[in-house]
C-alpha cells in the first residue's frame, strides 16, 4: 500500500482481537470464547451450567457432557459418548458411540467414528476416517495444537 502512495491507517482498541489464520490461532480464539476469555453473544441455546447446545441437537441419553461445551446446531452425540471440556463441536457433527473428546474443537460437518479417543486438537470436516490408524495409546493420529 505504501508503494501505491495509499493511506494506511490503525485503530488501537482494547477489545479481544486475534489473526485466525492459521489451526493454532483458530483452536486459541475457540477455546477463549468457549472458556470466558472473550465477551461472546452465542446463538439462542440450552445452557446447563456451563454447556451451550445449539437446536436442532439429538444427544444420547447415557452421552457423558462435562463443561464448558458448545454443541453446534444440528450435532448428533451417540450412546456412551464422553465429551470433557473445554470442546467445541460446530454444526452438523456426528459424534460417533462410545467416543471419547477433551479439549478439542470440531470444525462443521466433522464426523468422528464409533471408539475414537480424541484429545487436543482441531479437526475438520473429513479428517478422521475409520482407515485411520491408532497410536500406541489407542489415540488417533490427527495434528494436536
Amino acid at each position: 500500500m505504501l508503494s501505491l502512495h495509499m493511506p494506511v491507517l490503525c485503530y488501537k482498541t482494547s477489545s479481544y482481537w486475534t489473526d485466525i489464520g492459521t489451526p493454532q490461532a483458530l483452536f486459541t480464539a475457540n477455546m477463549d470464547a468457549l472458556q470466558g476469555h472473550v465477551r461472546v453473544s452465542f446463538p439462542e441455546s440450552v445452557q446447563n451450567k456451563n454447556t451451550r447446545i445449539e437446536p436442532g441437537c439429538s444427544i444420547a441419553k447415557d452421552a457423558d457432557l462435562h463443561g464448558p461445551l458448545l454443541i453446534g446446531e444440528s450435532s448428533v452425540i451417540c450412546q456412551g459418548a464422553s465429551l470433557i471440556g473445554p470442546v467445541v463441536i460446530g454444526a452438523n457433527c456426528l459424534i460417533g458411540r462410545n467416543t471419547y473428546i477433551s479439549h478439542t474443537v470440531l470444525l462443521p460437518g466433522t464426523v468422528i467414528p464409533d471408539n475414537a479417543i480424541i484429545s487436543g486438537g482441531l479437526i475438520g470436516k473429513n479428517h478422521i476416517t475409520e482407515e485411520d490408524k491408532f497410536t500406541a495409546k489407542g489415540e488417533y493420529q490427527c495434528q494436536n495444537v
